[in-house]
């Protein structure tokens, strides 16, 4: 025959999963990739900022007549590629954030 093992209630309470204990909360430890995305979307955003700013820049406010002519006749160029700069920061933004 087998002998039964004699365990007290207490024993066995103590066993049991207790349903009302609070969970723990699991924390991964890993490297946020928010601080790596900062360094690729902080200059871009500045790049665009810059970009925009110069395209908006009237003509008579720049001193030198050899900068102020082409900067005139590529303003939309600028603008376009300084929006462009920053929807590509953003992306980078968007992409290293998931």
């Amino acid at each position: 025959m087998r002998k039964r093992s004699r365990t007290s209630p207490t024993a066995r309470t103590r066993a049991t999963l207790d349903l009302n204990a609070a969970p723990t909360l699991v924390i991964a430890e890993s490297e946020p990739a928010v601080s790596s995305a900062v360094l690729v979307v902080l200059p871009l955003v500045g790049l665009g900022l810059l970009l925009i700013g110069a395209s908006v820049v009237s003509t008579r406010r720049v001193p030198w007549p050899a900068l102020a002519e082409p900067l005139y006749a590529h303003r939309l160029d600028l603008a376009v590629i300084g929006v462009g700069a920053i929807a590509v920061a953003l992306i980078c933004l968007n992409i290293t954030a998931f």
